[in-house]
């Protein structure tokens, strides 16, 4: 370790960069990636408590961080290399290939806020990932929809059969509620949506739209909002 930092110091002498404050022992520590990437989550936080980032993405990246991103733990982050990328690469092939790949783009994200900040002065290069992430999708008829819909508890197959007549993320479903219907007109307002149990006043393309309502779908909002009050939940 003494050899490789004096190795370090010599090459930073020569390029004419060396900060003798950038070698000590406290620097190093404050530079290990299990330090740096909780400043980085601590970031993400706020960002999030500032509606500017969606708490799904906060989830995935704090269970990036849980789950994967110890490999890298005691590591110095201006250290880090193509090669260290490749190994924690290749210790993702049991996982997805989409799921990999959104892995290693948040890493990406990290060593670019890290290169913001100074902490490193250039980004690593990181490894591709090949593959194709498509799944060829098969739809069933319809009468397979509607014998599956019957086996549905009643309870519960309003709202299932709404889904189906509308095309809706069920997060935006459940944000429904009586407001939100133009019974007139037979349409409603998209605009809110559920990310975990936070309700954000956003759907997921950022904008507000809005849909007809087919007969069914008409029939089943008028069954649910029969004894509720404008700003009930459907």
């Amino acid at each position: 370790k003494a050899l490789k930092k004096l190795i370090d110091i010599s090459s930073a002498i020569k390029s004419k960069t060396f900060n003798p404050l950038s070698f000590s022992d406290e620097a190093i520590a404050e530079r290990k990636f299990e330090v740096q990437i909780e400043k980085w989550f601590a970031e993400k936080e706020k960002q999030e408590s500032m509606t500017e980032l969606s708490p799904g993405t906060v989830r995935q990246y704090r269970g990036y961080i849980r789950n994967y991103y110890f490999f890298f733990q005691g590591m110095d982050v201006k250290e880090i290399t193509l090669e260290h990328l490749t190994n924690f690469k290749d210790t993702l092939h049991v996982i997805k290939i989409k799921t990999r790949k959104n892995i290693m783009i948040a890493l990406h994200n990290f060593f670019c806020w890290l290169k913001e900040r100074g902490v490193i002065k250039e980004l690593p290069v990181f490894p591709k990932i090949k593959g194709d992430i498509s799944n060829n999708r098969t739809s069933i008829d319809i009468d397979t929809q509607e014998e599956i819909l019957q086996r549905i508890p009643g309870r519960h197959r309003d709202i299932i059969e709404f889904l189906m007549e509308t095309g809706l993320r069920p997060n935006e479903v459940c944000a429904l509620i009586v407001n939100d219907f133009d019974l007139k007109n037979r349409i409603a307002r998209i605009e809110k949506g559920f990310v975990g149990n936070k309700l954000r006043n956003t759907n997921k393309e950022k904008r507000k739209r809005i849909i007809p309502l087919s007969d069914k779908a008409f029939e089943i909002v008028l069954k649910n909002m029969k004894g509720k009050t404008l700003g009930e939940f459907l």
